[in-house]
C-alpha cells in the first residue's frame, strides 16, 4: 500500500498496527489556501519500538499513534504533517 522509513542511522524500528478506525479529518482544499473540507479517513493506529545498534529495544511511551491516514473516498494517502 505504501512505504515509510522510520529508521535512524545505525538503528532499526518496528511498527505494529493494532487498530484501523474510520473517522473524519479536516484537510486543506487543493490549490485553495485557507479553505478546508472534512473527509472520511481510515486511520492506521499502532506503536513503535526502536532497536539500537547493541540490540536493546526502546518502546515509545506515547501509546497508539497514527502511522497512516488514507482518504476513505479516493484512497489517497493523507500526510498529517502537511494537512492534506
Amino acid at each position: 500500500m505504501f512505504y515509510k522509513n522510520y529508521t535512524a542511522y545505525g538503528s532499526k524500528a518496528e511498527i505494529g498496527i493494532n487498530t484501523i478506525k474510520l473517522g473524519m479529518m479536516r484537510v486543506m482544499k487543493k490549490n485553495e489556501p485557507g479553505k478546508y473540507l472534512y473527509v472520511p479517513v481510515w486511520d492506521f493506529l499502532g506503536n513503535r519500538t526502536d532497536m539500537d545498534e547493541t540490540g536493546r529495544t526502546h518502546a515509545l511511551p506515547f501509546g497508539d499513534q497514527s502511522y497512516a491516514t488514507i482518504n476513505a473516498i479516493d484512497g489517497s494517502f493523507i500526510n498529517r504533517d502537511w494537512g492534506y
